[in-house]
């Protein structure tokens, strides 16, 4: 490689190294704020980069060039600075020592040639023959200057004077913001709408150079944007402009953020969203710049952000109002729970704070009490069908759920709930200009309020119950001492004691409690009996109950609408109904007889009790039966207290119990089937879907194992009377 391609490679790679670093120069530039930091960045970036002796920046000031950094005394440079007569030649590109064009007597020229630089050359800041400044740097000893470097040093010199320009601009938009802000701020902190209007059309209009401005506000209620009175200047455009959903906003106003035109329009926005535009208009001789798009997109910002403090200032207002309004309203409604039991006056005062109708179901979406809006017509039987259906409908796990009524009324339902346990369900149609804000506490007011009124009504029943418990257990003593006491308490009930009431015994599965647990365990349980009490009255208001020893005794009036049904039907009632409201209780109701005085309710009351016993201490898969259907069972449950019972049904079936669990033929239940069809063999093999010979077989084999003939009259009775009691026992007793 001869020696003159070497110096081109290391030319061009100069010039290479040359361009990256002015090009991260021109980068970092634009996040500088002044002109001196520019100025300052340009200095020292030549000092530390070209290793100069000396760089001076001059900036035009009217018709002189003033110094304004340097990386040299100023002192020395004074004979530079300031210059009354620029040379063009200056100012019209990049000028070295071996191509000026200088005269021999210039300022500049002397300058170098009296303080021996040997190499020195001059970069214009000027863009679009505005020219900002000049940039003069020297050398004491010889440097290379390539020619090629002229040209990036003018894109450097153009490239500050448009960052000089952006900053001067820049600061003209500050001044103007700062002058706003000046005379916004000498108002009173009540600056209406139309105040911030006047301010903002006005700076637009003078600082754009417009012959009019308005700002155009979004009208909700009328889908219209509106003229503010404030304008700047006549505007020629409609004062009302009506819209429609499909149009976009160029439709209805010209040269949305569009410069190059004598009307402009600038789209004014909170969070994203329209509320009106900034609009304005020159005349035709004119357009508007890129310039004025950014100081109208300033006023315009400055405007929706005033303009968006001031709802929130009005809206503060009207929170403190309502709210104001919200704590009369439930300081009325506190006093309602004082005086009264009842919600007819809350849910009146509740519905006029709210404007709407107000229903109130229990737990289970019975109609406790409701309130009608005057422009809310529905029948009450509408109002119990929409609790029906929401029952049905609802999901557990839901907090807030729908009540519709008529297809047409949409309510809002929540739970009334003291934490522990839900009370009720309220529905509430919410209105849609309520603030979420407000509406959350007022909720939250209703819900205590409510709260504070069933717990209120709780304490009431707990004590009426405990009353009536009290005498409903000297009711079912053996012997009534105080006939006419028990009658006086009867009567406080609207209990007539010489009608015929039926008496039943409803007894919930309890767990085995443990020290630990038991105090829970009690409190679950009685939560689950004053749940069944509740569940009794709403499906037969009549029945009166009590509650004895963790048990629920119920007294049902004897009457032409209770059927044989009605316990079935009562039964499922409450199953469907438990576990619609996601609880999982198991129960058992034991029915016994009829009293129709007094004196026979101790009787009737031992029946159910008896009853109760059995179907929950016996393999007996019905939840609810009669006195009268568990024949020999009831004396059979007495005799397998009696240790000498076990001994009986182990003696008799256990050996025929173990072998049938270990084999695929169950020759315990085939005994079983036998007995209960009297020793019928057809009877029997039709039942065990087994042909006749197949069930001899195993009547021979049953016979072989238990070493009796079936045959026996006794022999039955007894294998009867073992299974009869296996059953009160259970399983358990083969252990």
């Amino acid at each position: 490689m001869g020696e003159h391609e070497v110096i081109e490679q290391d030319k061009s790679k100069f010039i290479d190294s040359l361009t990256v670093h002015l090009s991260k120069l021109s980068r970092k530039m634009l996040k500088i704020d002044t002109r001196e930091e520019v100025l300052k960045y340009i200095t020292d970036s030549f000092l530390n980069v070209f290793n100069c002796d000396v760089v001076a920046i001059g900036i035009i000031e009217g018709d002189q060039l003033v110094m304004n950094s340097s990386g040299e005394e100023s002192s020395k440079l004074d004979v530079l600075f300031p210059a009354k007569d620029i040379n063009p030649l200056l100012l019209e590109g990049s000028m070295t020592k071996e191509n000026d064009l200088l005269a021999h007597d210039s300022v500049l020229r002397n300058y170098f040639d009296d303080n021996n630089f040997s190499t020195w050359f001059t970069m214009p800041i000027s863009d679009e023959d505005i020219a900002h400044g000049l940039v003069i740097v020297g050398y004491q000893e010889d440097t290379i200057l390539y020619d090629e470097m002229r040209s990036h040093f003018d894109e450097l010199g153009e490239y500050v004077a448009i960052v000089l320009d952006l900053i001067n601009r820049n600061k003209h938009k500050r001044k103007s913001m700062f002058d706003m802000h000046l005379i916004a701020n000498q108002k009173d902190h009540d600056t209406t709408v139309d105040e911030l209007v006047s301010i903002v059309t006005g700076f637009s209009g003078r600082e754009s150079q417009s012959n009019s401005a308005a700002i155009y506000l979004f009208n909700e209620e009328k889908n219209s944007l509106i003229m503010q009175p404030a304008t700047y200047g006549y505007v020629k455009k409609d004062s009302i402009i009506e819209l429609t959903e499909d149009n976009l906003l160029n439709t209805y106003f010209p040269n949305v953020e569009r410069v190059g035109h004598h009307s402009i329009t600038v789209p004014l926005t909170v969070d994203m969203e329209l509320i009106g535009v900034l609009y304005a208009e020159k005349d035709s001789e004119h357009i508007y710049t890129g310039y004025d798009l950014d100081q109208l997109e300033i006023f315009g910002n400055y405007f929706s952000a005033n303009y968006e403090n001031m709802q929130l200032i009005n809206k503060e207002k009207e929170q403190k109002k309502a709210l104001e309004n919200m704590l009369k309203v439930q300081q009325e409604m506190m006093k309602f729970t004082i005086k009264s039991d009842g919600f007819t006056e809350m849910n009146e005062k509740l519905g006029e704070l709210l404007n709407s109708s107000i229903i109130l179901y229990d737990r289970f979406f019975n109609v406790i009490d409701f309130y009608l809006h005057d422009d809310d017509v529905f029948s009450k039987q509408a109002v119990k069908e929409a609790g029906m259906y929401a029952r049905k409908n609802r999901t557990l796990k839901q907090v807030t759920f729908d009540f519709v009524i008529n297809e047409d009324y949409i309510f809002d339902g929540m739970p009334i709930s003291d934490g522990k346990e839900i009370h009720a369900y309220i529905g509430i149609a919410l209105p849609d200009n309520f603030d979420m804000e407000l509406l959350a506490l007022t909720i939250n007011m209703i819900k205590n309020v409510y709260s504070l009124q069933f717990t209120k009504q709780k304490i009431a029943i707990n004590a009426q119950e405990q009353i009536k418990g009290s005498f409903v257990e000297r009711l079912l003593y053996k012997s009534i001492e105080d006939v006419q006491d028990i009658l006086e308490y009867a009567n406080l009930f609207n209990w007539d004691l010489y009608m015929p009431y039926r008496i039943s015994i409803l007894r919930i599965s309890l767990p085995e409690y443990s020290a630990q647990n038991i105090i829970e365990e009690k409190a679950k349980t009685n939560k689950h009996i004053d749940l069944m009490r509740v569940l009794i009255t709403n499906y037969n208001s009549k029945v009166i109950t009590a509650v004895i020893e963790d048990q629920l005794v119920i007294f049902t009036p004897v009457t032409k609408e209770i059927s044989k049904n009605y316990w079935e039907n009562q039964y499922n009632y409450l199953k469907r109904s438990i576990e619609e409201n996601g609880y999982a209780i198991d129960f058992v109701i034991g029915i016994g007889g009829i009293a129709e005085i007094p004196s026979q309710y101790y009787e009737n009351y031992q029946k159910a009790q008896q009853v109760t016993n059995i179907l929950l201490k016996s393999e007996f898969e019905q939840p609810y039966a009669f006195f009268d259907q568990m024949g020999s069972y009831t004396i059979l449950n007495w005799v397998k207290e009696n240790p000498a019972s076990e001994l009986f049904v182990n003696n008799y079936l256990k050996k025929l119990y173990e072998l049938s669990d270990n084999q695929q033929v169950d020759l315990f239940d085939t005994l079983k089937v036998f007995l209960a069809n009297n020793g019928n063999v057809s009877a029997t093999a039709s039942e065990l879907y087994i042909h006749r010979s197949s069930l001899n077989y195993r009547l021979e084999k049953i016979q072989g194992i238990l070493d009796l003939e079936l045959d026996n009259f006794d022999e039955r009775f007894n294998l009867v009377l073992a299974y009869k009691l296996y059953e009160l026992h259970g399983n358990d007793i083969f252990k």
